[in-house]
């Protein structure tokens, strides 16, 4: 297996020359924001990857301001010269684990995304393990072993995050689901790994109102894991393996016109296939081709124009993923709640990241914390009772964050396909 292509592109380039040191990063940086230190900026960090291009070792504390990157692709989006850190450190944040709890804790993470994500029976015997663990209080005691160290404490944070999930039977979806009206257009829909073993009524929602906009929806049986849990950590292995697997699945399809997701970070990972063969130009080519076919779900329910209703009418907060936001169709959710007569949409406050960023608040819990702290506070402040998102990782994090408060019986926290579906499409 050749090396990954962004580490040899890491090898090749000077980033003190292509970073011009400007500081708009610094603004929108929400790890700078937090706990201003220059080596934890995007410019910092850039100045880091650059010693490892030039062979010098890093530090362990220079390798964990690395590792702190959540990788929103926020100051990507201010850069004048286009330089994109997230994608450079995403090359080496495996490498950059030096001490045995990241090392182990690694490893878990790792077999977890192969062996047991893209499976969906697997996957909810997991989330009922966790579920355990953290509702017995045996997560809790494991972070207070001395010899476990940081492990405990992370394995504590993965078990609490997921704890509200209740794993959902798994069952078979048919393979074509015709639409209830004239067809407007054939949509393959990307089910997702936490989606559907744990959120499953919003991708039913979300294909029950593409449906009744006139859309024919094709699940292909074949699919698995985006592999964007892989990605994120460097597993670039195990993502290449996962997005071959749905190249194939997803050609193996009738005809089609586009390919939809209700979770906003598939949707952006998806896009992103072609990065990933960058050194085979024949898988890239077909990656190429896949990419530009996939629309995220709020996007194409926009464009389809349904009539819709709201549950009840009011004013709606909506939270908007990372890497929509900077890198695929900001304000498309907004957009769409715009589509219900009924509903007052209005962005949540966006303070950089609500710190769950893939398995981010497991590797970095006290950080992810610190974030979805600010993101809960600033929530209460503008009075909604309802807010919505179109990221499983994000509504997750926000539901989690407002049980810790106790909240959540304050403020509700639904993805937008359900949200829209209880309204009913006359």
């Amino acid at each position: 297996m050749s090396k990954p292509p962004v580490l040899a592109e890491i090898r090749r380039a000077d980033y003190r020359y292509r970073c011009s040191r400007c500081g708009f990063c610094l603004a929108v940086c929400p790890t700078y924001r937090l706990e201003p230190l220059e080596p934890g900026s995007p410019r910092g960090r850039l100045a880091l990857l650059n010693n490892i291009a030039m062979g010098k070792k890093l530090s362990p504390a220079a390798g964990l301001f690395l590792d702190c990157c959540l990788g929103c692709r926020a100051c990507h989006s201010v850069c004048p010269t286009g330089v994109d850190p997230a994608r450079e450190v995403r090359a080496v944040r495996q490498p950059l684990v030096n001490n045995l709890s990241g090392l182990v804790f690694a490893w878990i993470w790792r077999t977890a995304c192969r062996a047991f994500v893209p499976r969906p029976g697997r996957l909810a015997f997991l989330l009922r393990i966790l579920r355990s663990t953290h509702r017995t209080g045996l997560s809790r005691l494991l972070s207070r072993l001395p010899f476990l160290g940081a492990l405990g404490a992370r394995l504590d944070a993965v078990a609490a995050f997921l704890s509200p999930t209740a794993p959902l039977p798994h069952e078979k979806r048919p393979r074509v689901l015709p639409a209830t009206g004239r067809e407007k257009c054939r949509a393959a829909f990307f089910t997702g790994c936490i989606m559907e073993a744990a959120l499953r009524p919003a991708n039913d929602a979300a294909i029950t109102l593409l449906r009744s906009a006139g859309c024919t929806v094709i699940v292909p049986p074949a699919q698995t894991c985006c592999g964007a849990l892989s990605y994120h950590s460097g597993d670039y292995v195990t993502a290449r393996k996962l997005a071959l697997e749905n190249l194939n699945a997803f050609a193996l399809e009738g005809p089609f016109d586009v390919i939809v997701s209700a979770a906003a970070a598939c949707t952006a990972h998806l896009r992103s296939y072609p990065d990933l063969f960058e050194a085979d130009p024949e898988l890239r080519e077909k990656a190429q081709g896949f990419a530009t076919r996939v629309r995220d779900f709020t996007h194409l329910l926009h464009a389809l124009q349904p009539h819709l209703t709201a549950p009840s009418p009011g004013r709606v907060a909506y939270h908007e993923s990372c890497l929509l936001r900077h890198s695929g169709n900001p304000g498309a959710l907004g957009e769409v709640l715009s589509l219900v007569a009924e509903v007052e949409p209005f962005p949540a406050p966006h303070l950089g990241c609500c710190g769950s960023a893939g398995g981010y608040a497991f590797r970095h819990p006290d950080v992810a914390s610190a974030l979805l702290d600010a993101e809960i506070g600033a929530l209460c402040g503008t009075g909604a009772t309802t807010v919505v998102t179109d990221n499983p990782g994000c509504l997750l994090f926000l539901r989690y964050g407002l049980t810790r408060h106790n909240l959540q019986t304050r403020i509700k926290v639904q993805h937008v396909a359900e949200y829209l579906n209880k309204g009913g499409t006359p």
